[in-house]
């Protein structure tokens, strides 16, 4: 039986382990579809079609074994998501059709109703990956290799980042591991690593760097027994090395996004306009955001046009047009200048033009300097 919901729901991981099973129960006789929302520590993130690197997601040809609702019907099929980060992570699974669907977990006693009806909401903890074969001590966020020339066409290689496997049996392209990262990065991994070539021909240099967030633990495992590459000599992180002369395993620190503010940058406001419809339905009046100063949060899922929860953190913001897809944003502080980011909860952001002022847009966050408000 799943904890029941109460006024402030706080998922707790005590006792947790990093796997859980979900599954959805289905209204019976209904023929609509599923509206899932899923956040990952009270993110929005589509796990189920866009997982994070680190939370490996596999689907098992067998009946769910949670608690169904009454009058709820299950079919075979469940979804298991594992853990395999060193920090532990919080998922929450949001039904937004709830009078037709219904979450089933198991696997994981952490799991909580978060709402009054069963399986319309449910949070859950998954502890981290307690296999740290490869350690982070000392990792930097980048690793360099040579190419040798050698076996640059090798049949390929296995692509293992925090426990999971990706390996293209299909991959007919370029099978040297400068051409098969580039393939697995653009289809498998485009939001979490970013391979970086540099010069052409025998005895290329090339880097790795991690764009996420998160400690990634890496394996390169060649199909056969050449390789084409080796460490650089200008590689600075101590964490990459070859156990066997064929395999190279190594650890990248998550990437520090640095932001600072001077009075070159500063400026009294900045405009931002809804350009497109990627997500139609979404303007500044219904997206939520976590704002913060410094690095400190400073209001948590506020509405941009909220007036008093902008005021209340010195922000002033005005919409200048009737469809609530344009803003105008300044400090009302008139003693500091200050360093504001905007993080949407949901995906608004890649829709969004910059039209006045100087703002920063990093993973899905923009970053602006206000300078302080004229006297």
């Amino acid at each position: 039986m799943l904890g029941k919901a109460s006024t402030a729901v706080v998922i707790s991981c005590a006792g947790a382990n990093s796997i859980l099973k979900w599954a959805y129960a289905v209204k019976n006789e209904t023929s609509q579809a599923i509206s899932l929302m899923t956040l990952v520590d009270g993110i929005q993130v589509d796990i189920i079609n866009n997982p994070p690197v680190w939370l490996s997601k596999e689907l098992l040809d067998e009946m769910p074994v949670g608690e169904v609702p009454e009058g709820f019907l299950v079919g075979n099929g469940v979804y298991e998501f594992t853990n395999n980060d060193s920090i532990p992570h919080r998922l929450e699974f949001v039904i937004l059709n709830p009078e037709f669907f219904r979450s089933v977990v198991s696997e994981n006693p952490t799991a909580i109703q978060m709402t009054p009806s069963l399986g319309e909401r449910v949070g859950v903890c998954l502890s981290n990956n307690e296999d740290e074969s490869i350690s982070c001590v000392g990792a930097t966020d980048t690793v360099r290799f040579k190419s040798s020339g050698v076996s640059s066409y090798n049949t390929g290689y296995n692509l293992i980042v925090n426990g999971f496997n990706y390996r293209d049996f299909n991959w007919s392209g370029d099978t040297s591991l400068v051409g098969y990262l580039e393939h697995a990065v653009e289809n498998y991994l485009s939001d979490k690593i970013m391979v970086t070539t540099e010069g052409s021909g025998f005895g290329t240099d090339w880097t790795i760097k991690n764009i996420s967030n998160v400690n990634l633990r890496i394996s390169l495992v060649p199909w056969t027994s050449a390789t084409d590459f080796s460490i650089a000599p200008e590689n600075e992180n101590p964490t990459l090395h070859s156990p066997n002369n064929q395999v190279f395993e190594f650890c990248l620190s998550p990437y520090q996004f640095q932001f600072s503010c001077s009075l070159e940058n500063s400026q009294q406001m900045v405009e931002l306009h809804k350009a497109r419809d990627t997500l139609p339905f979404l303007s500044f009046s219904n997206v939520a955001f976590n704002i913060f100063e410094n690095g400190v949060e400073i209001a948590h899922e506020k509405g941009l046009l909220n007036l008093a929860a902008m005021q209340a953190i010195g922000l002033e913001v005005v919409a200048v047009d009737e469809t609530n897809r344009r803003i105008q944003i300044s400090s009302m502080d008139g003693v500091n200048s200050r360093a504001i980011e905007l993080h949407p909860t949901m995906g608004i952001s890649e829709d969004v033009d910059i039209t006045q002022g100087d703002a920063v847009r990093h993973r899905g966050s923009f970053f602006i300097c206000f300078a302080k408000k004229p006297s």
